[in-house]
């Protein structure tokens, strides 16, 4: 739906809505209008499955001539669409948030899901994008009608670990972590308490609450769901029925997943089934297509509740906290899995958004890396995973300024360092995810710590490594650091050395990859080299 059509709205439909997830009436008065169409966005700065099962359950066709999409919806660059909806879903994301707020301010979007990384912002490996929650403030200060980007959604759903809008942390986190690494033995029970206060230094914990003041905005509780087919699938089926179940529809599940992990060997057949539900096409699909009867109440009560809520924000209408409180509680219940954390909003309709101002967490490194190398005591199995994980996505993704760059650089090369830095990385690093690895892998580099890179490169690694080494090699690391990467008998190793190369590295270095017998190689290091070259 494109911004210019709201004031479409007939009077009579507004008045009769009474909030997200209410007033079907309306919501149905106000279908029959071609113009009251709606739009979603979906951005994809991770995992593309989430989005495709998701665009699936929407039920959209290609908004081509030949799909009979209508040519005003091509024109402006919608991407899906069907009769309720159109649907952006952007190939390119841009290096920064204001590329894509520039682009759909103007669109008047009522459900946006963003994929991506963590609650430290949306950047991910996918399509090189990058939205950084924290760099907002700075990105879009001179953007005018920013706001709109935000303050239109109805629906947002936060497709990432950690992005639970409830969470919080009292006290000093400063004081807390340091009691936790110098005063204490720590207990198992600490964990979550260990976990927060590092989020608050490290300003995980954003104000999406603030950022989308009016959306009922869906965020994890920890780790997101798994990850597989058919979890995402059951997640988005869960939402989906849970929403048509306030609004009066019980919609049974076509898979049911908690059943299924009861019965030894009935998950893998249950994985096999949804794999095929989209045919031989592959996902997304339209699913309405291959079976409406199931589908397409869910598609349709969905568009209804975002229709109620749009409704609900144009006729100015508040929702009252016991209101909200018992509508998340209502959506938490549904979701397939526990740590599915919703807010929805109580501040009055046009109420600004609110940009998180840039966090220096550069001045706590050493704290986060101190806290990675201590023993944490009683804290073993997941919990312990989970905050080495955080820490080390921490480490990868802060800048770090001379002096602190030089403590660190120090404190890796000596002999504790490089003794424990060989335990962590064949043992934690190595059961931790090939973002994660990265994180540390940029860490390294960021510092320049060559001879952390040396180890890598060295007879034995498992390959993997030396891949998300490669990915993460900087200049300051050095000439002979890209020499071994680009000596190394793996292609896709020389590949990703040969995409960091830049001139001051040396030609020599160019030569040899110019000279490489992959044909992807030297390709790869003519374009890094010509990037490189540009002032």
């Amino acid at each position: 739906m494109l911004k210019s059509y709201r004031p479409l709205l007939r009077p009579a439909a507004v008045l009769l809505v009474a909030g997200l997830l209410g007033a079907s009436a309306a919501a149905q008065d106000v279908a029959e209008d071609p113009a009251d169409r709606l739009t979603a966005l979906l951005l994809d700065y991770h995992a593309p499955i989430e989005h495709d099962v998701l665009q699936s359950f929407l039920c959209v066709e290609p908004c081509t001539a030949s799909a009979g999409c209508p040519e005003e919806l091509r024109r402006n660059g919608v991407d899906f669409w069907n009769e309720d909806l159109a649907l952006y879903r952007p190939a390119y994301l841009g290096q920064s948030a204001r590329f894509v707020v520039q682009a759909y301010m103007n669109k008047g979007v009522d459900l946006l899901s963003i994929s991506g990384h963590h609650a430290s912002g949306f950047s991910g490996e996918f399509g090189r994008g990058s939205f950084h929650t924290t760099e907002l403030a700075r990105q879009l200060r001179d953007l005018p009608g920013r706001d709109d980007f935000f303050t239109d959604p109805a629906m947002v759903m936060l497709q990432g670990c950690w992005t639970d809008v409830k969470s919080g942390f009292v006290g000093d986190p400063i004081d807390y972590v340091r009691h936790i690494v110098e005063d204490t033995s720590v207990r198992a029970g600490q964990s979550q308490r260990l976990l927060a206060a590092i989020q608050q230094i490290a300003g995980e914990d954003e104000a999406y609450r603030e950022l989308f003041p009016n959306a009922c905005i869906l965020g994890y509780q920890g780790t997101q769901i798994p990850g597989g087919l058919a979890e995402i699938y059951g997640q988005t089926s869960a939402l989906f029925r849970g929403i048509a179940g306030l609004r009066g529809q019980e919609l049974a599940p076509k898979y049911s997943i908690t059943e299924a992990r009861r019965t030894p060997g009935a998950l893998e057949q249950l994985v096999r089934e949804v794999d095929k539900e989209c045919g031989g096409s592959g996902w997304p699909c339209n699913l309405c297509k291959r079976d409406p009867e199931h589908y397409r109440p869910v598609a349709r009560a969905v568009f209804e509740a975002l229709r109620s809520e749009r409704g609900r924000l144009l006729s100015g209408s508040s929702r009252g906290a016991p209101a909200a409180k018992g509508l998340e509680t209502v959506l938490e219940q549904s979701s397939l899995y526990a740590n599915a954390r919703w807010s929805c909003s109580t501040a009055a309709p046009g109420t600004p958004p609110s940009y998180p101002e840039p966090i220096d967490r550069a001045p706590h490194l050493g704290l986060f890396m101190e806290l990675l190398m201590v023993d944490l005591g009683e804290i073993r199995g997941d919990q312990r995973r989970r905050i080495e994980s955080e820490l080390v996505h921490l480490l990868g993704a802060t800048e770090v300024d001379g002096e602190t760059r030089r403590k660190l650089r120090e404190q890796q090369q000596s002999d504790a360092g490089t003794a424990w830095r060989r335990h962590f990385t064949a043992g934690t690093l190595a059961g931790l995810s090939s973002f994660r690895q990265r994180d540390f892998y940029d860490f390294l580099s960021e510092i320049g710590c060559d001879t952390c890179f040396a180890e890598v490169f060295a007879d034995g690694v498992p390959q993997p490594r030396r891949e998300n080494a490669a990915s993460q090699l900087r200049p300051r690391l050095g000439p002979e650091i890209y020499r071994m990467a680009l000596g190394d008998p793996s292609p896709r190793v020389r590949l990703l050395a040969a995409s960091r190369l830049t001139p001051t590295l040396g030609e020599d270095l160019y030569a040899m990859a110019a000279g490489d017998s992959d044909p992807r190689v030297p390709k790869a290091a003519a374009e890094a080299w010509t990037r490189g070259s540009q002032p």
